[in-house]
């Protein structure tokens, strides 16, 4: 019997249920979509539908809310804030929808597809920044050489040979 049984427990106790929560709903908005089983697809749907609802509101209050869910994370907090929260100002609720795809092979399980029911558009600014690769090109008597590659803050090491 299913008595004082609520939510989903997914095989898990309460402190891994929660760690699998906070990195699918990380996952989600930081890349859009996800790729899940149905169950943890529909586990994860609850909670992004309430952070997108809390996101819509402004104020610190609701800032920090979002902040602490999100496992101190501001540049996701602020991406919530910002492109979410204005994909969705004139929605109350479905923010996200799930299709179900071809179960997996290996052990048949039912997959699906969570994602944002509108197009979210993405600001330039919130992307991550990427270490630069510098590319050096000598030549030696008119021959050019292979370019190398080093980053920023490091420095070529002499060889020494062994005799």
């Amino acid at each position: 019997m299913k008595k004082k049984v609520f939510g989903r427990k997914l095989s898990r106790n309460l402190k891994s249920r929660r760690a699998l929560s906070k990195s699918l709903v990380k996952a989600l908005i930081e890349h859009g979509s996800i790729k899940t089983t149905l169950s943890k697809a529909k586990f994860v749907q609850k909670d992004v539908e309430k952070l997108v609802i809390i996101s819509k509101k402004e104020g610190l209050n609701a800032k920090r809310l979002a902040y602490s869910r999100l496992g101190n994370n501001k540049i996701l907090t602020d991406k919530m804030f910002t492109e979410v929260a204005k994909a969705f100002e004139n929605t109350k609720s479905g923010f996200t929808r799930i299709i179900k795809l071809p179960k997996r092979k290996g052990d048949s399980a039912d997959m699906a597809k969570i994602e944002w029911s509108r197009k979210v558009s993405s600001v330039e600014g919130s992307k991550t920044k990427k270490a630069k690769v510098k590319t050096k090109s000598t030549k030696i008597e008119g021959k050019n050489v292979k370019p190398t590659l080093t980053s920023p803050g490091t420095k070529s090491k002499k060889v020494k040979s062994k005799k």
